[in-house]
């Protein structure tokens, strides 16, 4: 049986066997990006040639052009192996793809199931799943399709599934009083989208509860006026809300007594304010505890990169410092160009895990 792999969280790519297909111009893949993004149900042919050609000049032959368009991706996804992958159903087309074969069903998947462990309690399980589905995003969504004006709809509305997991992401990590390490994201988080309420409003607790009251109030401060000068509108009740409550000083807005006791648990291992940078940015603060890099769902740290086994590698605090230890990955790890099995940390070490480089910081 073939190994498909089609990816949308970023820019488009299609590959059998880990090798690259071919698929062609910006109009050809426009048409591909719009079959795997609504993979497995039947995409109108109206819609596709609204999409795809728009109100462009010659765009009366357009209807010829898409079914050129859909016989060359015919061939390109043919697989002797396997069933007709992309067929005519009335009144248009449909591509199917099985689990596990495109990017956007798996980040689907893992939102459904991290939902489900939130419904159970389990918000620690929920986190790692929610990281996973984040981590599948290569930068923008279709970001090879972002000069063709049609295609902005269905480029907005992937990157708004983004958006879902993000905000839901951030909830579950303040939950388990995540703050400090959150903080640095939803910095970044709030520059890229100014106009995000919600985003403003777990920036504002993040900060609140890391002591930065001050600097709290100031971001709201800036979230209202870009509001007002932008959309000239005030914000909505949620943000108002959590502006209140932090005036205030609401006991409601601090973590559960038990999160905390989590939280600043401390031992003679590992070293304070040491961090690992992940590729999107991110930096989780290692503490004194034990942080398992892989591709499983269940890690500390998931990765999406085919190259990385399921328990790669492990970061283990030891007295002064961390140590990295391969667990017996398939590709190796790696500290630079050096291959280890086990090797202490430094400051500035880049560790290389399949094709994916993790920055350490440890503060001397």
């Amino acid at each position: 049986m073939s190994r498909w792999r089609f990816s949308v969280l970023g820019p488009l790519e299609a590959s059998c066997d880990g090798v690259a297909l071919p698929l062609g111009g910006p109009k050809q893949r426009s048409v591909l990006a719009l079959l795997l993004v609504d993979a497995g149900r039947v995409v109108p042919t109206s819609r596709i040639l609204d999409a795809v050609w728009g109100e462009e000049p010659g765009a009366d032959g357009a209807h010829a052009s898409l079914q050129v368009h859909v016989s060359a991706l015919r061939k390109v996804l043919r697989d002797d192996r396997s069933p007709e992958r992309l067929t005519y159903v009335r009144p248009g087309y449909r591509l199917q793809v099985e689990p596990g074969e495109l990017d956007l069903h798996d980040a689907d998947d893992a939102l459904a199931r991290a939902r489900d462990a939130r419904s159970v309690g389990d918000d620690a399980g929920a986190a790692h799943l929610l990281r996973f589905a984040l981590s599948l995003w290569r930068g923008p969504a279709l970001a090879d399709l972002a000069d063709i004006p049609s295609m902005a709809p269905v480029l907005v509305g992937v990157e708004r599934r983004r958006a879902v997991l993000q905000h839901e992401c951030v909830d579950v990590e303040l939950a388990l009083g995540r703050h400090l390490a959150l903080v640095p994201e939803l910095e970044q988080a709030v520059s890229d989208s100014p106009l995000d309420e919600r985003l403003a409003g777990q920036y504002m607790l993040a900060l609140y509860r890391s002591g930065r009251q001050a600097e709290a109030l100031a971001a709201y401060r800036r979230t209202a006026d870009r509001l007002a000068d932008e959309l000239g509108l005030d914000p909505g009740p949620g943000l108002r809300g959590v502006h209140e409550s932090i005036l205030r000083q609401d006991l409601a807005l601090d973590v559960g007594a038990g999160e905390v006791a989590e939280t600043v648990t401390h031992d003679d291992r590992g070293v304070r304010g040491a961090t690992l940078t992940l590729p999107n940015g991110v930096a989780v603060e290692l503490g004194s505890r034990t942080w398992v890099v892989g591709r499983h769902p269940g890690c500390d740290v998931v990765l999406a990169d085919p190259r990385i086994s399921r328990r790669h590698a492990e970061v283990r605090p030891v007295v002064g410092g961390y140590e990295l230890v391969d667990l017996g990955s398939s590709n190796g790890t790696r500290v630079g160009d050096e291959e280890i099995e086990r090797r202490r940390l430094a400051d500035g070490d880049v560790v290389v895990v399949g094709s994916t480089r993790l920055l350490v910081h440890v503060p001397g």
